[in-house]
């Protein structure tokens, strides 16, 4: 067999091993995780967060507000919530599945401060996303996406349905399923295309534990990607009433993943409860 033949059946066989690892619209529910804030063994409000795959590392999606347990606009602790978190859960699911919960405690801040996470700031504001490169145990069952799964060309089809998925209350449907909600987005009637704008507007709310929630929708191939992760946002406008939610393009995720690769993987402690 000649080299070129041989690297021809290569680049075939590399190729259909790539198209066949395209996410399905039924392995969606594995991709979301349930996510807890803590601070001195008080647990705070919940959230929604997924993993994405850069290289050799895995780095957990989540908004700012879930993480920290701050408002983003403010940089204030939640009105709701009694203060900000110091560390985040992720309730994993274990292998041996002898127990329902494999939870994950990762701390948010090294011994001298530092954040182990990263974020994003335009014009003085922070955005409500972050990463932080994690250690994911071997002892639980693990579902990530790939950066070739997320949609980075900031444009899609507005009339088309969006999928929502994540845990409402902090709650599972039954075991481990989330909540899959479908959201139609709509056109931002005062956005002013020289003002960065990182938004994908919804004309519908999603219920309150879905913040960080991936967001997905069918590209213009047919193919699943993760568009955006659900996010809060100021109320709407007397000028744009039909705005009842938001979501961040993931495009933006991707970008902070790849500057964030130099970051130390925060490695978890398994959490046995008292």
């Amino acid at each position: 067999m000649s080299h070129k033949y041989f690297f021809y059946i290569i680049s075939i066989f590399i190729f259909s091993c790539s198209h066949a690892q395209n996410i399905k619209n039924e392995d969606l529910l594995n991709y979301s995780y349930l996510l807890t804030g803590e601070n001195n063994g008080v647990f705070l409000g919940s959230g929604t967060g997924f993993i994405i795959h850069y290289i050799d590392k895995y780095f957990l999606v989540t908004n700012f507000h879930v993480l920290t347990g701050k408002l983003p606009l403010t940089n204030k602790i939640i009105p709701e919530a009694k203060d900000t978190n110091t560390s985040i859960f992720v309730i994993f699911r274990p292998v041996n599945k002898q127990t329902l919960f494999y939870p994950m405690k990762y701390l948010l801040f090294d011994t001298i401060g530092n954040r182990n996470f990263s974020m994003a700031v335009f014009n003085n504001q922070i955005l409500d996303y972050v990463v932080m490169p994690i250690v994911i145990p071997d002892e639980v069952i693990k579902h990530w996406l790939e950066i070739k799964d997320v949609d980075t060309t900031l444009s899609y089809d507005e009339n088309i349905p969006l999928q929502v998925i994540g845990f409402p209350l902090g709650q599972f449907i039954k075991n481990w399923q989330p909540t899959t909600m479908i959201v139609h987005s709509t056109i931002n009637p005062i956005k002013d295309p020289d003002i960065f704008d990182p938004f994908v507007y919804f004309s519908d709310s999603t219920i309150r534990g879905m913040s960080g929630s991936p967001v997905y929708f069918k590209d213009p191939q047919g193919e699943i990607k993760l568009l955006a992760i659900n996010s809060t946002h100021p109320d709407s406008t007397a000028q744009a009433p039909k705005i009842k939610g938001a979501a961040i393009f993931c495009k933006y995720v991707v970008d902070l993943i790849r500057s964030a690769y130099v970051r130390p993987s925060i490695t978890g402690q398994f959490y046995k409860g008292r």
